[in-house]
């Protein structure tokens, strides 16, 4: 997951398909988009602001929020 900043563990996965879950449509494509989810094709930043029809700062955002979540659960998860 190279274009989000997220620590790979043992539990991203998990914590990937629990913040897929609790997304906005378009935080779902960013996450297929970016990582693949769900066994997309990654595209590039430049790809997904044309789908989405995002700015470069709201696509920005959106991934920062998302990386920043993601983490969050991995940490949770790997707590237990």
């Amino acid at each position: 997951s190279s274009l989000l900043s997220v620590e790979n563990s043992d539990y991203t996965q998990d914590a990937l398909d629990y913040v897929y879950a609790e997304s906005d449509r378009n935080d779902r494509k960013i996450l297929e988009y970016t990582v693949g989810y769900g066994g997309s094709a990654p595209l590039d930043t430049k790809q997904i602001m044309q789908k989405l029809k995002l700015t470069p700062v709201q696509l920005s955002r959106r991934k920062a929020r998302l990386s920043m979540r993601i983490n969050e659960v991995v940490e949770g998860l790997s707590a237990v």
